[in-house]
């Protein structure tokens, strides 16, 4: 049953990053694995002190853990699964996946400037809910670097002012009344 589930999973390419994530999703939930990688495995300091009842949870924990993996593994392409292979858990496969995803972000064509917020914003959502908390300046950053030269005056004001931590383009479109596609 998994692997009919899986090869109806589209391999992703780096290429629409939310509509593989969500199909991942789908297939590990209805496997019950999506709970690993969205949470993780707690790993113990002493495996000794452990119970008999504990190690056999811990030890199903992994191997859902590897399922997960493997099953994403699968749904990859070859440049894509080079960049993720020193990844050890699927959870972390997840986040790596994440950086990836938001460090190629762009403003694509015809697409208006609060999508790409909110795209932005949910991107950077996963993450912190993944562990992985951005800082204001780093969000700002790959939004200026992203945008085309038609928005070179936001970038140049934001720049400019030196205070990421107010100075956003959301901001700037309020305070001076610009109309951003």
């Amino acid at each position: 049953m998994s692997t009919n589930l899986i090869s109806l999973v589209s391999r992703f390419n780096g290429e629409k990053f939310d509509y593989w994530s969500n199909l991942m999703k789908l297939c590990l939930e209805s496997q019950d694995l999506w709970s690993i990688v969205e949470d993780g495995i707690e790993t113990p300091k002493n495996d000794a002190q452990l119970t008999d009842a504990e190690k056999r949870s811990l030890k199903n924990e992994r191997q859902k853990d590897r399922k997960a993996l493997f099953q994403i593994y699968q749904t990859i392409e070859v440049p894509v699964y080079e960049k993720l292979t020193k990844a050890k858990s699927s959870k972390e496969v997840r986040l790596q996946s994440l950086r990836a995803e938001f460090e190629k972000l762009e403003l694509k064509e015809n697409e208006k400037i609060v999508d790409y917020f909110t795209r932005v914003t949910s991107l950077v959502n996963q993450m912190a809910t993944n562990s992985e908390v951005m800082k204001i300046q780093q969000v700002v950053e790959i939004i200026m670097r992203s945008l085309p030269m038609k928005f070179d005056h936001i970038v140049v004001a934001i720049e400019e002012s030196q205070d990421f931590s107010s100075m956003a383009l959301r901001a700037y479109k309020d305070k001076d009344g610009h109309d951003i596609p």
